[in-house]
């Protein structure tokens, strides 16, 4: 009813956390938190609540755009989950301040840790697997994929290898990709073409037919528009001289470590990507 009482036509927004402590979040996220919980029984919100929610603005005549994010580690559970529950106990505390210091790099001395870590996350992402599929199966029974599209994607996922615990520093190419789904409309096959995440938001403006541009290397990546390359950045390293650049030319992959160039200025989280890639060359 919030969207439709605010006048908005398009945008639904739900964000629900289980499990999450609350212990750094601010009074507005609290208060936020409390609205949207506050006598609303708990129930998974992949193939229940979305299914419950899609069939509500479905009844209405105006296009719609559910956007539900879903944290995978708590698993839809009260019970937190390793990412959350460190403050309970001194030894995982410890192992996790010792990794955060180093910027997510782990030594033999935290295998334990790692090992607990990478079971849990594993673990919850079959079990998330399993929630998509009844979302999937419940789409399709009621043939919704006939005239609405359903987008599947994610976050960057973490790393267990090379001694790194997590995508934000590091240019690996296991976590520079996210999965994407796009489900509905009869569509088949797999699209190789290169994109980012700009083009998802693009593809869903496009779709509501806005001609806008959020940037322009941005694309609908239900039409046949290409781009020439794209790019991934890694966070840049407090302990080391490492802040990575990655662009991708067809089969190609460039790696630039932006952090030896005291010429650019990469404060805050806005950057040009143009500058950057004309300041090493790259065309």
């Amino acid at each position: 009813w919030l969207p439709k009482r605010l006048g908005s036509d398009y945008n639904v927004f739900f964000y629900r956390r289980p499990g999450y402590s609350g212990k750094s979040m601010g009074s507005r996220q609290k208060w936020l938190k409390h609205q949207l919980n506050r006598g609303f029984k708990s129930k998974p919100l992949l193939d229940d609540f979305v299914v419950d929610e899609i069939q509500y603005l479905r009844k209405g005549k105006r296009p719609f755009f559910l956007l539900v994010h879903v944290n995978v580690t708590p698993l839809e559970s009260p019970d937190p989950g390793l990412w959350e529950r460190r403050a309970e106990n001194d030894a995982e505390t410890r192992a996790w301040k010792e990794i955060w210091d180093a910027d997510y790099v782990y030594t033999s001395k935290h295998s334990q840790f790692i090992e607990q870590w990478k079971t849990e996350y594993r673990e919850s992402i079959k079990k998330r697997n399993k929630r998509l599929e009844a979302l999937y199966a419940a789409f399709q029974e009621r043939q919704w994929d006939k005239d609405t599209l359903l987008f599947i994607t994610a976050d960057h996922g973490k790393m267990f290898s090379n001694g790194k615990a997590w995508y934000g520093f590091h240019p690996d190419e296991e976590v520079a990709r996210v999965p994407f789904l796009v489900l509905g409309d009869n569509l088949q096959g797999t699209d190789t073409r290169l994109s980012e995440t700009i083009d998802i938001s693009q593809t869903i403006l496009s779709n509501f037919s806005i001609d806008e541009k959020l940037s322009p290397e941005a694309y609908n990546l239900l039409a046949p528009a290409k781009t020439k390359f794209t790019t991934t950045l890694t966070r840049a390293s407090k302990i080391r001289a490492e802040h990575f650049l990655n662009v991708y030319d067809g089969e190609q992959k460039f790696t630039f470590n932006l952090a030896s160039d005291k010429e650019l200025d990469l404060s805050g989280a806005h950057f040009d990507i143009r500058k950057i890639v004309a300041t090493y060359g790259f065309k």
